[in-house]
């Protein structure tokens, strides 16, 4: 439905394509208002598949409101899918960068391999990017899930955890494991900024978090040092600038 979008050279098509190239997710109300046009349209009078939609609670509503108008049965097929298989066909994935084309390792190639059939621009891989993107998801689920095992219930619901997310952002994980409990006094020494019962913070021990989640993450505003290339995460903060030590 986007790439058809993208291909009417349409004002809502080159913004849905410029964000496609870059990257970036289309917002839910673009989304919404292509997915509402579409079911409008002759051939979706006695029916319709979505594939991919609705991905966040925001179109879940949306489609619900636009179904009570529709005479249409709804039934919805739930996929169990093994991560690892998940990882290697999203990985495999190759999109150009002119045209928004995708193209898979394994499935739908290009002819010509690495180059995209349409326009022979060279097809980006965004590996490194996707798989950070999945595990800060996992990671999420992960201190969600070891709440409600250990304490029986979690701040992070339904809407935090389906919100717009800036973790693409992240370029620098720490691992501080081994020193969670210098952070968590940290934040208690902040007690009029950081309530120190807070479950937010403080929802796990030091030592549940370190078997959850051990990392500290950061977005880089500026540096005068080299940095590492996208989709990489640096994992040294005094990387570049440790002067050497003489003898």
């Amino acid at each position: 439905m986007l790439r058809e979008r993208v291909a009417s050279g349409d004002e809502v098509g080159l913004a849905v394509a410029s964000l496609m190239q870059a990257g970036e997710l289309v917002p839910d109300e673009t989304v919404n208002r292509l997915v509402e046009e579409r079911i409008d349209q002759p051939d979706c009078v006695n029916g319709f598949i979505l594939d991919g939609y609705p991905r966040t609670v925001n179109q879940a509503k949306l489609l619900a409101e636009l179904l009570v108008l529709r005479p249409v049965r709804t039934m919805v097929v739930h996929l169990v899918v093994d991560y690892n298989v998940i990882i290697a066909r999203i990985s495999g994935r190759r999109q150009c960068p002119t045209c928004g084309a995708l193209y898979g390792v394994t499935s739908s190639a290009p002819k010509s391999l690495g180059v995209c059939d349409k326009d022979g621009t060279q097809l980006a891989r965004e590996k490194a990017a996707i798989e950070r993107e999945l595990a800060e998801i996992n990671a999420q689920l992960e201190i969600h899930q070891a709440m409600i095992d250990l304490r029986g219930e979690s701040p992070y619901d339904k809407d935090w955890l389906d919100r717009p997310g800036h973790d693409h952002r992240i370029t620098t994980r720490l691992d501080v494991g081994n020193f969670l409990w210098a952070r968590s006094g940290a934040l208690r020494a902040h007690a009029t900024q950081v309530d120190p019962t807070e479950p937010w913070w403080f929802g796990l021990t030091d030592e549940e978090l370190a078997d959850v989640y051990p990392w500290e993450d950061w977005i880089l505003a500026r540096s005068l040092v080299g940095t590492p290339p996208p989709g990489e995460l640096e994992t040294d903060m005094f990387a570049g600038i440790r002067a050497p030590v003489s003898p």
